[in-house]
C-alpha cells in the first residue's frame, strides 16, 4: 500500500476516531453536567439550613410575620433541593430519608413555637406601652399636680398636706422599682438567662410589695378625697396589669425555652444529616467523574493505538498533540471544579462579573439571597440582579462593580444596606467588592462577597429601641435612676445613670466619676454613716435604703433618699435603684406628726363600719359621745346606736352607698342612757385588701340645730317684715349684684328672688340701675342718699317715686339696701291740695270782692229804687209834691221832663244791671263759699246753668276768646231728682271740661264752636248722667287713654299743669263714687260722660 493510500486510510481512520470521540465526549459531558447540577443543589443544603436556623432565632425573639414568611420560603427551597428524581436519588435514598425525617421534626417544633413566640412579643409590646403609660400617669396625676399645689401653698404660706407628700414619694418609689423590674425583664429577653432574672426579681418584688402596702395605708388616711382615691386605684390597676403582663411573658418564655432546646437539638441533627448527605454525594460524584474520565481516556487510547500501528509517523505528532490537549483540559476542568466546590461551600454569597459589570459566576448563597438562579442571572448587568438600597432613606445605592472597576480598589458598603431579592424579600447585608486582575495587573472583572446580617442588625435596632424607650421611661421618673455595682471587696462602679442627675443634684459628673462626686457632697459628719450603709447592703446583699443630707455645688442643702434592690451574679452585686430629693418630706415630717395627733384626737366621732353594719373600729370621741367604752362600742352594730336605720333593707342601703361612694346624712343617735341627739354623718367608701368599709365621721349638731331653728325663726320674722312693707326693698353688694329682694320687688319686676339673686341690678331692674352711681357713692361714703319725686314711665303710665339708699356693712362685706316708694298718689294729692289752696285763695278773694261790690251795689240799687219810686208814676207822694212846690214846679212837669229825657228807662236799666251784677256776685260767693263743701242735694241742671254763667264771665276764657260766641245746646231730661253732691266740686269739674273744650275748639279753628249738654237718668243703675259734647278737633286713642293721668297735658310748657282732668276724675270717682269717661274720634269732637249715684256715696 503506497503512502497516499496510507495517508488516506489514516485520515479516514482519524475522521472515524474523531466522530467516535465526539459522541463519547458528549455522553460523558452530559453525565458530568447532571452530576454538577446535583452537586450544586446538594451544596445549597448546608447554607440554607443555617439560614433557616437564623430565621428561626429571629422569629423566636421578634414573633413577626416577616421572619415566618422567610422560614416558609426557605423550607420550600430545601424541599425543592431534596426533590431528586428516583434515578438520581437512588444511591443516597437512606441519607435523604434521614434528612427529611429530621426536617419534618424541625418543622413540627417550629409550628409549636409559633403561637408562644407571637404571644410573647405581643405581651412585651403591651408591657412597654403600659409601662410608659404608668410612668406618664404618675407624672401627670401625682407629680405635676402635687408640685403645683405645693408651690401655691408655699406661696400662700399654708401648710402642705404631708399625706400627699408621702403619696407622691411612695409613687416615686413604685415607679423606680417598676423600672428596675422592666430592666431585668428586658435583659432576660436579650440574654435568655432565666435563673439570673429570678434572683433579681425576688428582691425587687419584696420592695414593691412594701410600697404598695404604704399606698393603701395612705389611701385610708386620705379617705374622702376622691381625686387621691381615684389616682391610687388607677395606679393599683396599672400595677396589676403590669404583673399580669409579666406573668404572661414568663409563661410564654418558659414554653419557648423548652421548645427552643428541642429546636436547637433538631437543627443540629438536621445540619449534621445534611452535611453527611452532602459529603457522600460529593464523594460519589467525584468518583463517578473520575471513572467517566478514565473510560473516555481508555477508548481514546485504544483508537489512537490502532492509528499508531497504521501510521506511526503521522500519528506520533497527532497523539502528542492530543495528549497535551487532554492534559490541559483535565487540569482546567479540575481547577474549575475545585473553584466551584470552594465557592459553593463557603457560607458567604459570591458574585463575579467581567470588566463591563456583566455577571459571570454566582454561588448557591448568592442565588438564595438574590432569588436569581445562575442560569437566569448569567449575562445580566449586576444592578438587575444585585438590587441594593439604603435601609434608612430607601434610596437606590450605586452599582458597587462600577465603583471597583473605576477605582481598581477594594470597597465596602454602608452599614444600612438592604438587598431586595427577586421576590421582593429584603435582607440586611454586609458587602465588599474587589477587582479581578490578570497576569498583567489589568482589571478584568469584579468579585462581590456579601452575607445576610439581618439578625444582628435587627438585634442592634431592638437594643436601640429598648434603650430609647428606657430613656423615655426614666425621664418621667421623679428621681435619678441608676445601676450601681460592687464587688465583695467593695470596689464600686456605676453602670447606668438617668439624665436627671444634674437637675436634682446639680452634678455634671459622668458615669465613671458620679459616685466620687456624689460622695464629696455628703456633709462630713454623715459620710461615715453613708458609706457604712452601702457596705452593710453589699456585705449582707440586702436592699439599700438611706436618707441623709446633700450639699449641692451651688451651696444649697437638700435631703435625699437612696433606695436600691440588690442582685448578686458572677461575684458582683448589682443594685438597681432611685435617688430622690425628699427635702419637702423632711420639712413636713413635723407637720405630719402634728396632723397625726390631731387625727387621733379628733373632736368628731369616727367609725369604721363593715358591710354587715358591724362597728369594727371607733375613736375616743365616738365612744365618749355615746357613753360607751371603746371596746364595748366595737362589739355593737350600727343599728344599736342608730335605732331609726332601716335594718330590713340594709343590703339595698349598702349597695346604694357603694354606688355613690360618699354620702352625707343627718341621723339621730342613741346614747347608752337612752337619750338621743342629732348628728351629721359624712360617710366615705374604703376598699382595702378586697374588703369594703364605710368610714363615717359623726358630728354632734345639737347646738347647730338649735341655732339653725333660732336663725330660721329670725329669718322668717325679718322676711315677713320685709315682705309686708309697701315699699320695694332691694339689697345689693358692692358690684351691684342682688342680695335681697322683697315681695314688692317681685311685683314690680315679675321676677322671684331665686331668679334675681346674684344678678346685676342694672339688667333686672333698669329703673334702679340708673342710680348705680348714687349706690356706689352711698357705699363708699357710708351715708344715706335720698331722692324724692323721681318721675318714671311704666307700661305707658307715668308716676313718681322716692328712692332712699342705705349703706350696709356686714361681716366685712359692703353693700347697700335700696328702698323705693311709689308716691304718685301723694304727689297728686299734694298738687290737688295746692290747687285747692289756690281755689280757696281765689274764693276768698272773690268773696271779699263780692262783699266790697255788694256794699256800693246795694246803695246803687237802693238809690235807683228810691229815684224810681220818687220820680215814677206815683205823683201823690206828699213829700215829692212839697219839694216840687218849693222848687217852683210841679210833679207833672218833672214827670214830663223825665219822660222826655228817658230818665225812667235809665233808672230801669240801672236796676236791671245792678240785679245782674248781684246775681253774678251771688254765684261767685256760692262757688267760693267754704260752707258748701258739705254734702247736700242739688239739681244737676241748675248747677250746669250756673257753671255756664261762670264760664261766660271767666277772665281766662275771655282773654283768648268770647265764650258767649259758643253755641250752647241744652238737652235736659227734666226728670232728674236732686243729686247728693258737693256743688262747688261738681261745678269745678264742669267748668274744667268746658274750659278745656272751649280752648280746644278755639285752637282747632272750629268755625261754629258749640257744646251739647245732655242729662239723663239710668234707671237700672240708679245713676244720673251728664254728657258734655263739643265739635272740636277731638283726640286720638293714645291721648284719650292718658287724658285722666296726673300731670299729663298736651299744652305747651308753662301753660298747663296736667292736673285739671285728673283732679276732676278724682272728684267724681273718689269723692262722689261716680264714673267719668271720654269718647272721642280725631276730627269729630269729644264727649265727656259723668255719672253720679242718686243715693249718697260721698267719701
Amino acid at each position: 500500500m503506497n503512502a497516499n493510500k496510507k495517508l488516506i486510510l489514516i485520515v479516514a481512520l482519524g475522521v472515524c476516531a474523531g466522530l467516535l470521540s465526539f459522541v463519547i465526549s458528549q455522553y460523558f459531558s452530559r453525565k458530568n453536567q447532571e452530576n454538577q447540577q446535583l452537586l450544586s443543589r446538594v451544596q445549597r443544603l448546608a447554607p440554607t439550613i443555617e439560614q433557616i436556623r437564623l430565621y428561626s432565632r429571629n422569629f423566636i425573639q421578634n414573633g413577626d410575620d416577616e421572619n415566618w414568611r422567610r422560614i416558609t420560603e426557605t423550607l420550600e427551597s430545601i424541599n425543592f433541593d431534596l426533590g431528586l428524581s428516583p434515578h438520581a436519588a437512588y444511591p443516597w435514598q437512606p441519607e435523604i430519608n434521614d434528612l427529611q425525617t429530621d426536617l419534618a421534626s424541625y418543622i413540627r417544633t417550629l409550628i409549636r413555637i409559633r403561637n408562644p413566640a407571637v404571644q410573647l412579643n405581643a405581651e412585651i409590646k403591651n408591657l412597654k406601652n403600659i409601662s410608659l403609660s404608668f410612668s406618664t400617669e404618675v407624672d401627670e396625676r401625682i407629680i405635676e399636680p402635687y408640685r403645683r399645689e405645693e408651690a401655691l401653698q408655699i406661696y400662700q404660706g399654708k401648710l402642705i398636706d404631708p399625706f400627699k407628700i408621702r403619696i407622691r414619694e411612695t409613687a416615686f418609689d413604685v415607679v423606680a422599682l417598676h423600672l428596675q423590674q422592666q430592666l431585668i425583664l428586658f435583659e432576660l429577653i436579650v440574654d435568655w438567662d432565666l435563673p439570673g432574672y429570678q434572683r433579681k426579681k425576688k428582691s425587687i418584688a419584696e420592695a414593691l410589695e412594701r410600697h404598695k402596702k404604704q399606698l393603701h395605708y395612705l389611701k385610708i388616711l386620705m379617705t374622702g378625697q376622691s381625686d387621691i382615691d381615684d389616682t391610687i386605684d388607677s395606679l393599683d390597676q396599672k400595677l396589676e396589669r403590669l404583673v399580669q403582663y409579666e406573668k404572661a411573658i414568663l409563661k410564654h418564655f418558659a414554653i419557648l425555652t423548652e421548645l427552643n432546646v428541642i429546636l436547637v437539638s433538631t437543627s443540629e441533627r438536621l445540619l449534621n444529616t445534611s452535611e453527611i448527605l452532602t459529603a457522600k454525594i460529593i464523594s460519589d460524584i467525584s468518583y463517578d467523574n473520575k471513572l467517566n474520565q478514565t473510560s473516555s481516556w481508555f477508548l481514546l487510547v485504544t483508537i489512537l493505538g490502532g492509528l499508531t500501528i497504521l501510521g506511526a509517523m503521522l500519528a506520533r505528532d497527532i497523539i502528542r498533540f492530543v495528549e497535551n490537549l487532554e492534559i490541559s483540559r483535565a487540569k482546567l476542568s479540575l481547577s474549575e471544579n475545585n473553584l466551584k466546590v470552594t465557592l459553593d461551600s463557603i457560607g458567604d454569597a459570591v458574585i463575579a462579573t467581567d470588566n463591563q459589570g456583566v455577571i459571570t459566576r454566582m454561588n448557591p448563597s448568592a442565588e438564595m439571597l438574590t432569588g436569581w438562579p445562575f442560569s437566569a442571572a448569567a449575562g445580566k448587568k449586576l444592578p438587575e440582579v444585585f438590587r441594593i438600597i439604603n435601609a434608612q432613606t430607601r434610596q437606590k445605592v450605586a452599582d458597587p462593580a462600577e465603583k471597583v472597576i473605576a477605582t481598581g480598589k477594594i470597597i465596602g458598603l454602608a452599614n444600612h444596606t438592604v438587598l431586595i431579592s427577586r421576590d421582593g424579600s429584603e435582607y440586611q447585608i454586609a458587602d465588599s467588592g474587589a477587582p479581578i486582575r490578570n497576569a498583567d495587573g489589568q482589571t478584568i472583572g469584579v468579585v462581590l462577597v456579601f452575607r445576610d446580617v439581618t439578625e444582628s442588625y435587627a438585634q442592634e435596632q431592638k437594643l436601640r429601641e429598648n434603650e430609647t424607650q428606657l430613656k423615655e421611661i426614666t425621664a418621667n421618673v421623679p428621681g435619678v435612676v441608676y445601676q450601681f455595682e460592687s464587688t465583695h471587696d467593695h470596689i464600686y462602679s456605676n453602670r447606668f445613670l438617668s439624665d436627671r442627675a444634674f437637675e436634682i443634684f446639680g452634678l455634671n459628673a459622668d458615669l465613671k466619676t458620679f459616685f466620687s462626686a456624689f460622695y464629696a457632697c455628703i456633709p462630713d459628719n454623715e459620710k461615715n454613716d453613708y458609706m457604712a450603709s452601702i457596705r452593710a447592703a453589699v456585705d449582707q446583699v440586702t436592699p439599700w435604703n438611706y436618707e441623709g443630707r446633700f450639699i449641692k455645688p451651688s451651696g444649697e442643702e437638700i435631703w435625699f433618699s437612696g433606695n436600691a434592690a440588690p442582685v448578686e451574679e458572677n461575684g458582683t452585686i448589682a443594685f438597681y435603684g432611685v435617688l430622690m430629693d425628699i427635702s419637702q418630706r423632711k420639712r413636713l415630717e413635723e407637720s405630719l406628726r402634728i396632723t397625726q395627733f390631731s387625727f387621733d384626737m379628733a373632736a368628731v366621732g369616727i367609725y369604721r363600719i363593715g358591710s354587715d353594719a358591724r362597728i369594727l373600729d371607733a375613736n375616743d370621741q365616738a365612744a365618749r359621745s355615746l357613753g360607751y367604752a371603746k371596746a364595748e362600742l366595737c362589739t355593737m352594730t350600727l343599728f344599736d346606736i342608730d335605732p331609726y336605720s332601716d335594718k330590713e333593707n340594709w343590703k339595698d342601703i349598702w349597695q346604694k352607698f357603694l354606688d355613690r361612694r360618699a354620702i352625707i346624712t343627718e341621723r339621730m343617735y342613741r346614747r347608752k342612757d337612752g337619750s338621743e341627739f342629732p348628728v351629721e354623718v359624712s360617710s366615705n367608701l374604703l376598699e382595702f385588701d378586697g374588703n369594703q368599709y364605710a368610714i363615717a365621721f359623726a358630728q354632734d349638731i345639737t347646738e347647730r340645730k338649735k341655732s339653725l331653728e333660732t336663725l330660721r325663726q329670725l329669718r322668717n320674722y325679718l322676711s315677713n317684715i320685709i315682705n309686708s312693707m309697701p315699699s320695694v326693698l332691694v339689697g345689693v353688694d358692692r358690684e351691684g349684684r342682688v342680695t335681697q329682694w322683697n315681695k314688692q320687688a317681685e311685683l314690680a319686676t315679675g321676677l322671684t328672688f331665686e331668679k334675681a339673686q346674684s344678678q346685676p341690678l342694672v339688667g333686672i331692674f333698669p329703673r334702679l340701675g340708673d342710680h348705680m352711681e348714687s349706690i356706689r357713692t352711698a357705699i363708699s361714703e357710708r351715708e344715706v342718699i335720698s331722692e324724692s319725686k323721681i318721675p318714671y314711665m311704666q307700661q305707658g303710665e307715668s308716676g313718681f317715686e322716692d328712692i332712699t339708699i342705705f349703706p350696709l356693712v356686714a361681716n366685712g362685706v359692703e353693700g347697700a339696701v335700696i328702698r323705693m316708694d311709689n308716691v304718685t298718689e301723694r304727689v297728686r294729692i299734694e298738687e290737688m291740695m295746692i290747687q285747692s289752696e289756690k281755689m280757696l285763695s281765689v274764693g276768698g278773694l272773690a268773696a271779699g270782692m263780692a262783699h266790697e261790690i255788694n256794699n256800693p251795689l246795694a246803695g246803687i240799687l237802693q238809690t235807683a229804687e228810691v229815684l224810681a219810686s220818687r220820680l215814677g208814676h206815683n205823683l201823690d207822694i206828699p213829700a215829692s209834691r212839697k219839694a216840687a212846690d218849693a222848687a217852683g214846679t210841679t210833679m207833672e212837669a218833672i214827670e214830663s221832663f223825665m219822660e222826655l229825657r228817658g230818665i225812667p228807662r235809665m233808672l230801669k236799666a240801672i236796676r236791671e244791671s245792678g240785679s245782674r251784677v248781684a246775681a253774678i256776685v251771688d254765684n261767685m260767693l256760692s262757688f267760693a263759699r267754704k260752707s258748701d263743701a258739705t254734702v247736700s242735694s242739688h239739681s244737676l241742671e241748675e248747677l250746669i246753668d250756673k257753671t255756664l254763667e261762670l264760664a261766660a264771665t271767666d277772665y281766662d276764657l275771655k282773654k283768648n276768646y268770647d265764650f258767649k260766641l259758643i253755641e250752647i245746646d241744652r238737652e235736659y231730661a227734666g226728670n232728674l231728682p236732686a243729686i247728693p253732691c258737693e256743688a262747688a266740686k261738681i261745678q269745678q269739674v264742669l267748668l274744667n271740661i268746658l274750659r278745656n273744650g272751649a280752648q280746644a275748639m278755639q285752637q282747632g279753628g272750629t268755625e261754629k264752636p258749640g257744646f251739647v249738654i245732655r242729662t239723663r237718668l239710668e234707671q237700672e243703675r240708679n245713676m244720673a248722667c251728664i254728657e258734655i259734647e263739643d265739635n272740636g278737633p277731638g283726640m286720638d286713642k293714645v291721648i284719650s287713654k292718658r287724658v285722666f293721668e296726673p300731670f299729663f297735658t298736651t299744652k305747651p310748657i308753662g301753660v298747663g299743669t296736667g292736673l285739671g282732668l285728673s283732679v276732676a276724675y278724682f272728684i267724681i270717682t273718689e269723692n262722689h263714687g261716680g264714673e267719668m269717661s271720654v269718647e272721642t274720634t280725631p276730627g269729630h269732637g269729644a264727649k265727656f260722660i259723668i255719672t253720679l249715684p242718686v243715693k249718697p256715696m260721698i267719701k
